[in-house]
């Protein structure tokens, strides 16, 4: 469990004897369940915990246009978001494992802290429990019009909410029947650098090896193997499509910043409460971020049945669910919420209109803020030219995936250079 401990892992580690490079370790269940935990921490949850560890003794690492992002959230003024709350929601974003995660022998999430869920005060209200339930005090008025200040507490693992009686925060989680928190207690794996994971058996040594991609003494060597998505031809069928204003450089065709209303600002914030694992999920296991693809399809090839603790846990870590109230309202990945009731929460509803940068960082649109940056630029406005994007859920897995490793997420998400010459010409008067 988190707390401010010192806590320690015994690991046997192999090592090339001639180049000190690490060949495998072998760990048990503890160790394991901290490294599977990570495909549950959310995107946010990510970049918040590297901002504080260096705090401002040293920068933190950037992570793609993730980092941007989640630093021009919190930038933004609280006007912009229903409350102050829905605010802190995308600054620190739960897991759908919370209870999970806090039986860990570490934690990186930090302290954990139960989550609190508001519903109307008046206990014959008609929308109580069914549209209405929040996770802030500070949040929008139920649809009866009285405030939504009567506490729930969560009640078992599984995510059951009740009425607070009084007592607090709710109840446990994790592993039934002596087992560990992901992985059966007493299991041993074995893990190479690259974050390839195999359950230790006994069994040919040479042919384990080669599980974790082990061909000679020189070290690891990735697979090959991937991961198909069942969803993508469905999905994308029904995929709405959000319009996009692109303004671009007309001499080099470089993208500048875009434009956009309510539904891209939801789902450029929305990438925040992602899990890790929802991530790989969403690509097939192919992020571009070579260990997290290597853990994802350790976890896809272990024989759950064996070595996870119970059916579920697999679906868990390699499509975990999005918390309560954490799903904008209309959503473009083809992910799952907790059965719940949603708060809708991201932005405000209206017609404000949104600035994005190419690495997203998100600032409310003004006619002097954009002339500001074409002057920073120091690009005429004559050579300034706009076109109109449409962003479906292609497009969308494009910027996600971009996300994770490019400051130009836009630029490299949407493939600016085809899109423009598809834009029609405007007939000459």
């Amino acid at each position: 469990m988190s707390d401010s401990k010192e806590v320690e892992f015994v690991l046997k580690v192999m090592a090339n004897k001639q180049n000190n490079k690490l060949l495998f370790l072998e760990a048990g269940t503890d160790f394991t369940d901290v490294l599977f935990s990570f495909l549950t921490l959310p995107l946010g949850t990510i970049v918040r915990v590297l901002n504080q560890h260096y705090g401002d003794e040293k920068a933190p690492p950037i992570i793609g246009s993730l980092t941007s992002l989640y630093n021009g959230v919190a930038d933004l003024d609280s006007d912009n978001f229903l409350s102050e709350g829905c605010k802190a929601m995308l600054l620190s974003p739960r897991s759908s494992s919370e209870y999970e995660r806090r039986q860990l022998k570490i934690d990186i999430n930090g302290t954990f802290q139960p989550a609190k869920y508001f519903c109307c005060e008046d206990v014959n209200c008609v929308h109580y429990r069914h549209v209405n339930i929040s996770m802030h005090y500070d949040a929008p008025v139920c649809r009866c019009g009285k405030s939504l200040k009567r506490e729930l507490v969560i009640r078992d693992s599984s995510g059951n909410i009740d009425d607070d009686d009084g007592g607090g925060g709710g109840g446990g989680g994790g592993g039934g029947g002596g087992g560990g928190i992901f992985t059966i207690k007493r299991a041993s794996f074995l893990m190479s650098g690259d974050m390839q994971v195999v359950p230790n058996v006994a069994g040919s040594v040479i042919k384990t090896l080669g599980n974790l991609g082990i061909t000679d003494a020189e070290g690891a060597e990735p697979r090959n193997s991937t991961c198909r998505l069942n969803y993508e031809k469905e999905a994308t069928r029904k995929s709405k499509k959000m319009v996009l204003n692109v303004m671009l450089q007309k001499s080099s065709n470089k993208l500048l910043f875009a434009q956009s209303e309510q539904d891209f600002i939801d789902f450029l914030f929305g990438l925040l409460v992602i899990p890790l694992g929802g991530v790989a999920f969403l690509l097939g296991g192919n992020t571009s971020l070579t260990k997290l693809d290597n853990l994802y399809r350790s976890v896809a090839d272990i024989n759950g049945d064996k070595y996870l603790i119970n059916a579920d846990t697999k679906n868990r870590l390699m499509n975990p669910k999005i918390p309560y109230g954490y799903m904008s309202k209309t959503p473009i990945f083809p992910l799952s919420e907790q059965t719940a009731p949603r708060l809708y929460y991201f932005s405000r509803q209206g017609p404000t209109m949104y600035m994005v940068s190419d690495d997203l960082t998100v600032t409310p649109f003004t006619m002097t803020s954009t002339l500001s940056m074409l002057n920073k630029l120091k690009i005429p406005y004559s050579d300034v030219k706009e076109v109109k994007v449409l962003v479906g859920l292609q497009e969308a897995l494009s910027i996600l995936k971009a996300s994770l490793t490019s400051t130009c997420a836009l630029t490299n998400g949407l493939n600016i250079n085809p899109i423009v010459k598809k834009q029609p010409k405007k007939e000459r008067s």
